[in-house]
Formats: C-alpha cells, sequence, structure tokens
C-alpha cells in the first residue's frame, strides 16, 4: 500500500510471483475509506441549486421571491 503510486518495476514483480498480491495505491486507498466509512465523516451536505433565469426575468419576481423569503 502507498499513499501515491506505484512503480513500473513494483507492478512487473506482481504480476510474475505467484502469492497475490494487491497494489493499492493512494487514489484506490481513498475510494476504500470512503466506500467504507473508515477514517471519513460527513461535515457538510451540499445541496446543489439551480437558478432558472427565465422565472427571475418576470416583473417583480425578486420582490416576491424575497417576501417568501421572510415568512420561513
Amino acid at each position: 500500500m502507498t499513499t501515491s503510486d506505484f512503480s513500473k518495476d513494483a507492478q512487473d514483480h506482481v504480476s510474475r510471483v505467484q502469492q497475490r498480491i494487491v497494489l493499492i495505491n493512494g487514489q484506490r486507498l481513498a475510494d476504500l475509506m470512503l466506500q467504507h466509512g473508515v477514517g471519513v465523516r460527513v461535515e457538510h451536505l451540499a445541496e446543489n441549486l439551480q437558478l432558472f433565469v427565465d422565472v427571475i426575468d418576470q416583473p417583480g419576481a425578486l420582490d416576491r421571491g424575497f417576501a417568501d423569503m421572510a415568512r420561513i
């Protein structure tokens, strides 16, 4: 296991030996950690919002939007 990448020599060596050896580089390690929740935690979930310009272009649309926000 390494946090970077394996050299071509290391990869070639693994392909020649009889024992099963799995090389895990930094990207694969990070993927596995995320997949299995090891050493990670959720700090902030982001919400993707899409702005519909055609709605905002209507007269008074922003005023109505701010009024709706004030009621929240």
